[in-house]
């Protein structure tokens, strides 16, 4: 296995720069040690699922819910209605605090719900989507 094979894979998928640009930082800064793909809508996260290698995949997935192109609520119903992707876990994180978005999500499959709030929150919720793929 080569550097870095063995690093739990993460999927983020945000259209704002500014959530990959923090969570590139945080690792940087060794604050989060595993390995980040991004994705700038879910139609990019699909393609990226769908292409990734059988010995190293995704397991996770950080998820927002705004987005253009795909919703976060798209991505997430694909994604459980495909049996290839069965035990992959997906926390969404998003700007809305609105039950019904975090209901909704629940109602889809969803292991988490986290509120975006600050730099710190990405990380907590990159932190929250670890714990649940070990």
């Amino acid at each position: 296995m080569g550097l870095g094979l063995s690093k739990t894979r993460l999927l983020v998928v945000d259209d704002e720069e500014i959530v990959h640009r923090s969570l590139r930082r945080a690792q940087q800064r060794g604050r989060i040690d595993v390995e980040l793909l991004e994705a700038p809508n879910g139609a990019v996260a699909l393609e990226l699922l769908q292409e990734q290698p059988h010995d190293h995949p995704i397991v996770g997935i950080l998820l927002d819910i705004n987005m253009p192109v795909m919703d976060g609520f798209e991505v997430l119903a694909t994604i459980r209605a495909d049996a290839k992707f069965d035990g992959l876990k997906i926390v969404m994180h998003s700007s809305s605090d609105e039950q019904s978005d975090f209901n909704r999500a629940m109602k889809l499959g969803a292991d988490g719900y986290q509120v975006k709030s600050s730099a710190n929150s990405l990380v907590e919720a990159v932190a929250r989507l670890v714990a649940l793929t070990k």
